[in-house]
């Protein structure tokens, strides 16, 4: 492979190009060091380890010295990828026609096309692999402490929902907890873990955020309504809510909704409702 840039720009960062000589398919990537990469791809190629699995074949017939490396643009480091995404969206080379590239995002596996035979290729490489125990605390240390964001988690609920619509129903997986239920010990388990929990300021403030302004709709307060209708409370539930009520609130607590009462104005149909609530215990 020729390596087709100046001596001035060798050791500069820059998108550059690998032609051949044998026909118009192209590779386009990006670099912050144009000579060190080209030795990169030049090491990969001569021991068959090259990731873009299109060039490493074309390589494998028709040789190394049918390449060239050439700079299409130098640019600043942190400009790289942009201008690489233009330069790959220009020639299309990532298409199997057009060049050598495996991805058609600059920097990312997004957007990559996997065919049914390549992905039913990787589950069944996976199918039945354990993890060792000290693989298994590696991705738990990983994991640990790591929050995804707001958006992230929309993205990910959005694309649960697309994907289940568009199944058919018979193709829907059930719940692999639909008609189950919790074991006493496992019950005792949660309730024990979510009196631990206690949210920070910064949730609470988050969640009252979320929930201002909210109003159920119709159709929410019929299933509501729908899913408490001859629900009874057991005789143990019955004695912590007694117990809750005994307690009675902080002193913090009754400051907060003294202050939150003060400031609140209700509707006239919230009045009504509340109205006639009253009028319907003394009846």
């Amino acid at each position: 492979m020729q390596f087709l840039v100046a001596d001035s720009q060798a050791k500069l960062s820059g998108i550059y190009i690998i032609r051949n000589t044998v026909n118009n398919k192209v590779y386009v990537g990006s670099a912050k060091n144009l000579h060190q990469r080209f030795r990169r791809h030049l090491s990969e190629l001569k021991g068959s380890k090259h990731h873009a699995p299109q060039l490493q074949n074309f390589v494998g017939k028709y040789g190394v010295e049918s390449l060239r490396f050439e700079l299409l643009a130098a640019c600043a480091p942190e400009e790289l990828l942009q201008r690489e995404q233009s330069f790959l969206d220009a020639y299309q080379c990532y298409l199997p026609k057009l060049g050598f590239n495996t991805y058609r995002v600059a920097g990312s596996p997004a957007g990559t096309l996997v065919s049914d035979e390549t992905r039913a290729k990787i589950a069944a490489s996976k199918l039945g692999k354990k993890l060792s125990p000290e693989h298994r605390a590696k991705v738990v240390a990983a994991n640990t402490g790591r929050k995804a964001s707001v958006e992230s988690i929309a993205k990910r609920v959005a694309t649960n929902k697309e994907r289940r619509a568009a199944l058919a129903p018979e193709e829907r997986k059930p719940s692999s907890f639909k008609g189950k239920k919790h074991t006493p010990e496992a019950k005792a388990l949660l309730a024990a873990k979510a009196q631990s929990r206690k949210p920070t300021a910064e949730t609470r403030a988050k969640l009252s955020a979320a929930n201002k302004g909210k109003v159920i709709s119709e159709e929410q307060r019929a299933k509501l309504k729908t899913a408490s209708t001859g629900k009874k409370h057991t005789p143990e539930t019955k004695a912590k809510l007694s117990a809750a009520r005994k307690k009675g609130y902080t002193a913090e607590g009754k400051e907060k909704l003294k202050a939150a009462a003060k400031n609140r104005v209700y509707s006239p149909e919230t009045r009504a409702k509340l109205s006639a609530a009253a009028k319907s215990r003394w009846q």
